[in-house]
């Protein structure tokens, strides 16, 4: 799995809501369609992915149908991004985020992974 450049960091048992833009794999006219995944792997250091998704919660797994505004100001249009809630898992440690949808011409956009760091745990109050 190739470019790990994005980093996306939560607190074990955090839920937070996120979003990724696929537009750059799909054609000005073109929009997603159908039902995203996301799938979730830990790396064990030599080569080998291992899907972790059953210890995540993944919630409302679609495609954006607003234009979503991220936290660098830059905006997903309608139909070019991924949007889900995920409920962290109670393990620390460094995830990969692969997300995936089918384009409305039959290609199948998927982002590079998305490094996924889980600190934790939180705090007991």
């Amino acid at each position: 799995m190739a470019n790990r450049s994005k980093i996306w960091r939560v607190t074990a048992g955090e839920t937070v809501g996120l979003a990724k833009d696929l537009s750059a794999d799909l054609d000005s006219d073109e929009s997603l369609t159908g039902t995203p995944t996301v799938t979730i792997y830990s790396d064990d250091g030599d080569g080998t992915w291992t899907d972790e998704t059953a210890n995540f919660t993944l919630a409302n797994v679609q495609v954006n149908t607003e234009a979503i505004t991220l936290s660098n100001g830059s905006t997903i249009a309608v139909g070019d991004g991924v949007e889900f809630r995920l409920t962290a898992t109670e393990t620390p440690g460094t995830y990969y985020v692969v997300v995936e949808c089918d384009g409305d011409d039959g290609s199948h956009p998927a982002s590079d992974p998305i490094t996924l760091i889980v600190q934790g745990p939180a705090a007991q109050g």
